[in-house]
């Protein structure tokens, strides 16, 4: 199970994890090697997200490993360096498709990643298992996103909130959860206000923890009480840390609710921390494809796991959405990341949001 780095030139970074999964009958005596990939950042401001996703998904490939297998699953992790053009990584989807043994590929922790994989993926017929992205237009043959879109973000959001004293919404950012917040707006009949000191709440649907304290610090700074919510790009202890004191009270959509209690000390035991969202995501992404894996003898290939996927998306032999996570809201308190719990999608509010 340990990890060796193997090489590091040109911004990539290459990780392997090799272990046994338990995707076959019986033990082989010469196993298989078939191999996984995910596309992540693993270097630069937004590496915590990498390696909390690589932490998920090694996991997944460990409790797999404590069952008998006839084949032998490879990891094979690449830097997308959060680059928010997505070019790079579609050059690491491009490296992947052009190794036979990569049967599938976890990806998305980031829309611009994953719309950048996307077409490299799918075209070369290599499943593409998005597991952090929400753009509504990460749909189609070959692509299996867990989240849910921006779309359903936004109306959510306006759900939980419709008990707030709010009439006037601010939304800052740009991108497609702008554009879908600001649709939402609209669809209840609330016009956005362009000037957030003139609002009594703003919604941050930009992707930058800096850019989003920047707008916070500005609100608290005039004393207004301005309700803040973020979308899913603040779901990390980065936004915490950086926003210090005047993170506290602010709100955050995150794409996944709390962690299953056995997941978080199995995590915590083999990584003395407790796991935020690209960890459950990149598990929960992880565990639906090694257990589709097991219905692919003698060993999965692009082709038969995509075959399961679809029917697992069309609800023959699990359905599918009993892997989606569910939105939730959190706000940050004085013990900080990741806040309390203040309401789940599909599920009564916890407490009713002031």
């Amino acid at each position: 199970g340990a990890i060796q780095a193997l090489s590091m030139k040109h911004g990539k970074f290459l990780l392997c994890l090799a272990l046994w999964a338990i995707l076959g009958g019986c033990r082989a005596a010469t196993p298989v090697v078939v191999k996984v990939g995910l596309i992540a950042p693993f270097e630069g401001a937004d590496r915590d997200t990498g390696y909390s996703a690589l932490a998920g998904v090694r996991l997944a490939l460990q409790e797999q490993n404590e069952r008998a297998g006839s084949f032998r699953v490879e990891l094979v992790a690449l830097d997308d360096h959060h680059d928010r053009t997505g070019q790079l990584a579609a050059q690491r989807a491009a490296e992947l498709v052009a190794d036979p043994a990569v049967v599938a590929v976890i990806g998305g922790f980031g829309d611009a990643s994953a719309l950048g994989a996307a077409p490299v993926l799918t075209t070369a017929g290599v499943p593409f298992i998005v597991a952090a992205a929400s753009d509504d237009t990460l749909a189609g043959a070959g692509i299996w996103r867990l989240p849910a879109g921006n779309e359903a973000i936004a109306r959510q959001t306006l759900e939980w909130t419709r008990p707030w004293p709010v009439r006037r919404w601010s939304v800052a950012g740009q991108g497609a959860l702008a554009e879908a917040m600001r649709a939402a707006l609209a669809d209840a009949g609330l016009v956005p206000v362009a000037r957030a000191d003139e609002a009594d709440a703003l919604f941050y649907a930009g992707d930058d923890p800096e850019e989003a304290v920047a707008l916070l610090r500005n609100l608290r700074s005039e004393k207004r009480g301005v309700k803040f919510v973020g979308g899913p790009a603040l779901d990390t202890p980065r936004f915490a840390q950086l926003g210090g004191d005047d993170a506290i009270g602010a709100y955050y959509v995150s794409l996944t609710g709390p962690a299953d209690e056995d997941f978080v000390a199995a995590y915590r035991k083999e990584n003395g921390a407790v796991p935020f969202a690209p960890a459950s995501l990149a598990y929960r992404a992880a565990t639906v494809l090694l257990a589709l894996g097991k219905g692919s003898p003698p060993k999965p290939t692009r082709a038969s796991l995509g075959r399961a996927l679809r029917e697992l998306r069309a609800g023959s032999p699990v359905v599918w959405e009993r892997s989606a996570p569910a939105l939730t809201l959190y706000q940050l308190n004085t013990t900080g990341y990741p806040g309390v719990v203040v309401a789940v999608e599909g599920k009564k509010d916890i407490e009713q949001t002031r």
